[in-house]
């Protein structure tokens, strides 16, 4: 069989393969926000369009959790691996994903444990203060640890797994405009 070019992703070409400021999405987000449900592709195109649309978007169907932590957002993809006598081959993939919230109240601490135990399904959008880049965690649960008391506020760390693709979970933007 003859070695062929492999076939791209719909709407990729070569020429992002290789140009490197696609590939490295440098991200500097300050604030978590949370909303119940999760998005389709055209929700994401339409609400994120520019940053007015994405306030009024943040403003209409979050609630501000806080500032993210120094080392805020914590992606991880691996894959599985079954083992038989004499071969070893991957199986599923599985992706976790762990943000980490500084300055949490008490209120919202226990606002984040019920919708934790609940399994409520979330998105979590994290932006930065001009809102011109956003992370976009769609359509996941979430468990929730809590850890050091500074001032009566907490640190809370949410924590998801999903298995898949991360096309519509995972959703990195910058350069968001101003106005579309």
């Amino acid at each position: 069989m003859a070695v062929t070019k492999p076939t791209l992703p719909d709407g990729m070409t070569s020429g992002d393969l290789g140009d490197l400021s696609k590939q490295i999405a440098v991200l500097k987000l300050e604030e978590c926000h949370i909303g119940a449900g999760s998005y389709t592709s055209a929700d994401i195109e339409t609400k994120f369009a520019d940053k007015t649309v994405l306030a009024t978007e943040l403003t209409a169907s979050f609630e501000k959790l806080g500032l993210l932590a120094e080392k805020p957002v914590k992606l991880d993809s691996k894959t599985e691996t079954a083992k038989t006598l004499h071969h070893k081959f991957e199986t599923k993939r599985t992706t976790t994903a762990d943000i980490t919230i500084n300055g949490i109240s008490q209120e919202k601490k226990e606002f984040l444990e019920s919708v934790s135990e609940n399994g409520t399904i979330l998105t979590l959008v994290c932006v930065n203060e001009d809102k011109s880049q956003a992370l976009i965690l769609n359509g996941m649960t979430w468990s929730v640890a809590w850890s050091t008391e500074a001032f009566g506020l907490w640190t809370m760390v949410l924590s998801s797994e999903f298995s898949g693709t991360t096309k519509n979970t995972v959703i990195p933007m910058k350069d968001i405009p101003d106005a579309a």
